[in-house]
């Protein structure tokens, strides 16, 4: 297909990727859209992802070389510097675009000019090469931004080029897209569509004890500047807990649901101050990740249950009733366990 004016740019970063590439550029060629080019940076491969980019049959595939590799920031600015479209699209070499991704997304867009970025629900590919579990993504543009304060709640995105805040992608340890997308976020409205647009392949990966505290470090760094422009000034314990409210990053205790309640509270009081996001959406959501951190220190057996019940939070949200029996189940029986682990008295 010859090349031709495009609105949308894909900007597709791969290293070392010979293995996924070909799906990935082909996922392309089957879009229901089709005013688009593809922008392949080869971030310093060692193997034959820029012979694969290089001889692909579709003259809309362009190659872009690192002479080394400098990671996934730095090959996807230089993939926007080259690009053509007002809409950017970013898709990894280990991903699959559905064929239905850019018509929606473009569309969504184009019907709204405050429109900033558009994610989707994210797919992913199992092990037989099918489409497996979907991660959903909140679909409110309000829910989405409150989201943001605890995790990146968008992925599988397309954004006008115009809306690229200042210095681009980070380079970063970790969280790059999470950064790139909140920075965004803050700069008008972001959301995604309901619909699974996108799917990835999970790449392995085992860092060292010290990249995994460098990551860390890095996440808890973005989310202290996403609170910052949010008005709260958060302290070192007071980020771990909201990282473990986005991640479940810590081990449970009692203790620790304490400072989540007292952390949520925190959030709670000062949205109702600075009127940041509608208090209603703000509390509701608060409201639901209260539950999800109760819900997994169910380890801690009727204690979990006890605290999530005696909060001011609960009723900002509550369950179903099929849910809410799964979650009491889960702690009476683990409260049971929990008796007969004890040592017999003497």
């Amino acid at each position: 297909m010859k090349p031709h004016d495009p609105r949308v740019t894909v900007v597709m970063s791969a290293f070392n990727a010979e293995a996924t590439l070909r799906s990935a550029l082909e996922s392309l060629r089957r879009q229901h859209f089709d005013r688009f080019e593809v922008v392949v940076v080869d971030d310093g491969s060692t193997d034959a992802t820029a012979d694969i980019a290089r001889s692909w049959p579709d003259e809309r595939v362009r190659l872009v070389q690192n002479v080394r590799h400098c990671g996934l920031a730095m090959a996807r600015n230089l993939g926007i510097a080259e690009a053509r479209g007002e809409y950017i699209a970013l898709l990894d070499a280990h991903c699959c675009a559905l064929p239905q991704r850019l018509a929606e997304q473009v569309a969504a867009l184009d019907a709204d000019p405050e429109l900033r970025l558009v994610g989707s629900h994210l797919a992913v590919i199992n092990a037989h090469g099918k489409l497996g579990d979907i991660w959903m993504r909140p679909t409110s543009a309000a829910e989405t931004r409150i989201q943001m304060l605890f995790r990146d709640a968008l992925s599988g995105v397309t954004f006008r080029k115009s809306a690229m805040p200042e210095g681009g992608f980070r380079a970063l340890p970790a969280g790059v897209d999470f950064d790139f997308n909140a920075r965004v976020a803050a700069g008008g409205k972001v959301c995604n569509l309901d619909r699974t647009l996108t799917a990835v392949r999970l790449l392995p990966s085992k860092p060292s004890w010290e990249q995994k505290v460098l990551a860390e470090n890095c996440m808890r760094g973005i989310m202290r500047s996403q609170l910052r422009r949010f008005g709260v000034e958060a302290s070192e314990r007071e980020l771990a807990v909201n990282r473990h409210v986005g991640g479940h990053t810590l081990f449970p205790t009692v203790q620790l649901l304490q400072d989540v309640e007292a952390w949520l509270l925190k959030l709670c009081l000062a949205n109702w101050e600075l009127q940041r996001y509608p208090d209603p959406d703000f509390k509701r959501l608060l409201g639901y990740e209260w539950y999800q951190v109760c819900k997994c220190a169910s380890p801690l057996g009727r204690e979990a249950l006890r605290v999530w019940r005696s909060s001011p939070l609960l009723k900002h949200w509550q369950p179903g009733v099929l849910e809410l029996a799964r979650f009491v189940t889960k702690c009476l029986l683990r409260h049971e366990r929990l008796e007969d682990d004890m040592p017999a008295l003497a």
